[in-house]
């Protein structure tokens, strides 16, 4: 397996005139499979955030603030996000969470996230209109169209159309199982 494995964290600073105040992030990553990585590995995912900050810095957007990046390869697994985003929250005392990118996963983490308070920002494969439950997960924010709204599009479609029928034609993907939350969205 190539690529990060383990605990890893580093801090990006600017040039600041008064004491910065620092802002730490955690990240979930799946890593695990050369699928995962092609799809949202850490190599894929984790060069956004240092084009994002360099654009912060550009525009002069977040002055005054140093920002700590943490990270885990929760690989899409429910007991490995479940950890990491405890230890993300209680021992390396993040303010956020990007991630985990897996509906399963994220559901998880969206539970730890509501009951420490803590925000979790979904993306990748995280799609289950579960998420969308602001009363069980308050502090989750995604930029994923959802299941709901997928099968409200499809069934708009069906309308315009004057279609009866309806087919979903899928593979197993014991990993992400996008499929599998659409499937029971539409039923």
């Amino acid at each position: 397996m190539s690529g990060p494995t383990s605990h890893k964290s580093f801090l990006i600073t600017g040039t600041m005139k008064r004491p910065a105040t620092v802002l730490k992030i955690g990240m979930l990553f799946c890593n695990s499979t050369q699928r995962l990585r092609d799809l949202m590995g850490f190599a894929q995912s984790a060069s956004a955030v240092t084009i994002a900050y360099e654009r912060i810095q550009s525009e002069g957007l977040l002055k005054n603030i140093n920002f700590t990046f943490v990270w885990y390869m929760d690989n899409c697994d429910e007991s490995q996000a479940a950890g990491y985003t405890t230890q993300l929250i209680q021992r390396d005392q993040v303010a956020a969470i990007i991630g985990p990118s897996c509906s399963t996963s994220a559901i998880i983490s969206g539970i730890l996230g509501a009951f420490y308070n803590t925000a979790i920002f979904t993306w990748g494969a995280a799609s289950s209109s579960e998420l969308t439950d602001a009363v069980r997960f308050p502090t989750v924010a995604s930029i994923n169209a959802n299941t709901f709204t997928l099968g409200l599009a499809i069934r708009e479609v069906m309308f315009e159309y004057e279609w009866k029928e309806f087919a979903l034609i899928y593979t197993m993907d014991k990993v992400q199982r996008k499929c599998d939350f659409l499937q029971q969205t539409l039923r």
